[in-house]
């Protein structure tokens, strides 16, 4: 049996208080952390599942929620191996250690600030994974997987927004904690 490789890709979003109206400041989280986790031999059908991504941070104020709400839409787990969104880097790096530390492992793409934040984390010697910081990937088939992981964090964070009736948010909350 042939033993494939993981890829696994964190990644960060916050929020810039100072662009949101008060009203919404108790409805949306302020930093949260996603990671997705995909066999490599999933590649190509992840982008012909998502084969217009964007990054949330690029898009207009407006056209963001919409943006959020096709993606949440769009969104299935069936693809990936782990999906996880936390408010803690630490949870995340838990769940990372505990669950697929021991697996095989190929490439590891950090968000800028996460890679700040846990590089220690990460460098062993003994662990041939290949790191690669989000801002130097060049690799379209991981730019793709990074904008997935963007949209997965930005829709948790503003879940609350987007999604005003419980069962919805508790609808998205389970689908997005597949570990």
């Amino acid at each position: 049996m042939k033993s494939y490789k993981l890829i696994v890709v964190i990644d960060y979003s916050k929020t810039n208080f100072k662009c949101i109206e008060n009203t919404k400041k108790d409805l949306i989280e302020k930093e949260v952390y996603s990671m997705i986790v995909i066999n490599e031999t999933k590649l190509k059908q992840i982008k012909r599942k998502f084969p217009n991504l964007k990054h949330v941070r690029e898009l207009g104020s407006k056209k963001r929620i919409n943006y959020l709400i096709k993606f949440s839409e769009n969104f299935d787990t069936q693809f990936f191996e782990c999906v996880v969104c936390s408010l803690s880097l630490e949870e995340l790096l838990l769940i990372f250690k505990n669950k697929l530390y021991n697996k095989n492992i190929k490439i590891l793409v950090l968000d800028d600030h996460v890679f700040k934040k846990s590089n220690k984390y990460f460098k062993n010697k003994e662990k041939k994974i290949k790191i690669i910081k989000e801002g130097n990937v060049r690799d379209p088939k991981l730019k793709n997987l990074c904008l997935i992981a963007d949209g997965l964090a930005n829709l948790y964070r503003r879940r609350k927004e987007i999604f005003r009736d419980k069962e919805k948010i508790k609808k998205l909350e389970n689908k997005i904690s597949k570990v």
